[in-house]
């Protein structure tokens, strides 16, 4: 009898002491981290990265003249020794789902400001980009004066509670209508006037991601 209450007593402690561990273990981790480049280290890294999009070619032409903005944003940015970039890392852990965060933020001051956002919802086990954005805004003075903002998700997303393809979209200012101009016409009534339907865009723009991805987790730690 005695060894049975022994044994009964050692497992009820025991389960006792395990209680806090697991507790413990399931506790949330998150890290963050960020390192900032100028100059010819900020033009080089924009030059590196630049190459897939450089020579995409768009099929539609509101497609092309949204890229073609795009493109002209980069050039001036990775001429001007006034261009920096913001790298950040954020790394999330709980109840064993890891979640990394690439984020570039690569701004003109006066001029225009790129964010490239590359999410991997699956952490260490398999790394790589599962979700992400590509968004800017800049100073134009067509069709009107003012700043202008543009979007692509190259690796598509979800519209309401549906899936859908790879997509892009851009506003310029328009006060003298009261409003924006909205391009692809009709993409705020019709989404799928949204998507983007140059394959070799869709390419060049996932390789972008992809890269910042790979360059965020080397140049910066995931601890500071």
């Amino acid at each position: 009898m005695k060894s049975w209450t022994g044994h009964k007593m050692y497992r009820q402690l025991t389960a006792l002491f395990l209680i806090p561990l697991v507790i413990t273990g399931c506790d949330p981790i998150q890290t963050r981290n960020e390192k900032k480049l100028e100059g010819t280290s900020a033009a080089d890294l924009l030059e590196t990265l630049w190459e897939p999009v450089e020579t995409a070619v768009a099929t539609e032409e509101e497609e092309s003249f949204v890229l073609n903005h795009f493109l002209n944003l980069w050039h001036y940015m990775q001429v001007s020794a006034r261009t920096t970039i913001t790298l950040k890392r954020i790394f999330h852990s709980e109840w064993g789902k890891e979640t990394e965060t690439i984020h570039a933020d690569i701004e003109l001051l006066q001029l225009g400001l790129v964010q490239i956002t590359v999410i991997d919802h699956d952490g260490s086990d398999s790394p790589g980009v599962d979700e992400g954005s590509i968004k800017f805004t800049m100073e134009v003075e067509s069709p009107e004066k003012g700043t202008a903002a543009g979007e692509f998700y190259p690796l598509g997303g979800a519209y309401g509670n549906v899936s859908v393809p790879p997509s892009y979209n851009m506003k310029f200012p328009s006060p003298s209508q009261g409003g924006e101009y909205f391009v692809p016409t009709g993409g705020l009534v019709d989404y799928t006037k949204r998507h983007i339907k140059s394959e070799d865009l869709i390419r060049a723009l996932q390789k972008l991601m992809a890269d910042v991805y790979d360059i965020g987790r080397k140049e910066v730690p995931r601890t500071p």
